[in-house]
């Protein structure tokens, strides 16, 4: 895993934000921000939809290999 979104209200903040961003591209992620999303609870319902999304999408991969 090398990219990380932040979403939710504490991202606001720009002095935790920006040390958070310096601290995470020194290790190699790629960091995105939300715009189009609205700020705080529907970011993080959104975030939640997305894991669910990926969690589903896991789950069907491990059945097509065990098909196959």
């Amino acid at each position: 895993m090398s990219q990380i979104g932040l979403m939710g209200g504490v991202f606001h903040n720009h002095m935790l934000t920006s040390q958070i961003i310096e601290l995470l591209e020194a290790h190699v992620f790629t960091v995105y921000f939300s715009e189009n999303v609205p700020c705080n609870d529907g970011e993080l319902s959104f975030g939640q939809v997305i894991e669910y999304g990926a969690s589903l999408a896991s789950i069907e991969m491990r059945r097509v290999v065990c098909y196959v």
